[in-house]
């Protein structure tokens, strides 16, 4: 008997130090203040011609992975843009979504984001922190420059026939990342 008690008052001692009002350490991830962070930040495009007057196919990715010091989670972030919008792959009008990450923490959240080739990037992002039904809903909004160190192949076909390749172009960046102070609305 006294064992099953000792369980009992175990669990409940347990249960009351999750339901607790979070101290301090607990409620400064809960900020109005956070740093967006774009962590391994890549970008590549490739461009190939089968003729010297004909693109065959054109195509660039970015991706990254976003971190918000409010919250627990990472976020995915991805775009790809094929021959439509070639020879600038990203003009920074298209809003891309990101990946919404699964978890109670990630519950009503979203991010979006916009790039352009020359670097520019801004994101915008919702969030909800607190506890006990003191949750708060947070709208960030961030831009910035990506600074990409980037490497372009290209090459040539000098004997080129019909039926082959012209010409290929494949530009690769190292990753990079990026802290971003949000501007935060409730």
């Amino acid at each position: 008997m006294m064992h099953n008690l000792t369980a009992f008052l175990a669990l409940l001692f347990q249960v009351a130090s999750a339901l607790a009002v979070p101290g301090p350490e607990n409620q400064a991830h809960c900020t109005d203040h956070p740093i967006f962070t774009l962590h391994n930040i890549t970008y590549s495009d490739e461009t190939i011609y089968s003729t010297s007057a004909h693109l065959a196919v054109a195509g660039a990715s970015i991706q990254f992975n976003l971190t918000n010091t409010a919250v627990s989670y990472t976020t995915e972030c991805s775009a790809s843009v094929g021959d439509w919008a070639w020879p600038t792959f990203f003009w920074g009008d298209i809003v891309y979504n990101c990946k919404v990450p699964a978890g109670d923490d990630a519950v009503q959240v979203s991010t979006n984001f916009t790039y352009s080739t020359s670097g520019n990037i801004q994101l915008n992002s919702t969030w909800s922190c607190g506890e006990w039904g003191k949750t708060k809903s947070f709208v960030g909004m961030a831009s910035g420059v990506v600074k990409l160190d980037c490497n372009t192949t290209s090459w040539q076909n000098t004997n080129w026939t019909l039926g082959e390749l012209w010409s290929t172009s494949d530009t690769t960046c190292k990753p990079y990342t990026l802290d971003l102070t949000p501007n935060v609305s409730h």
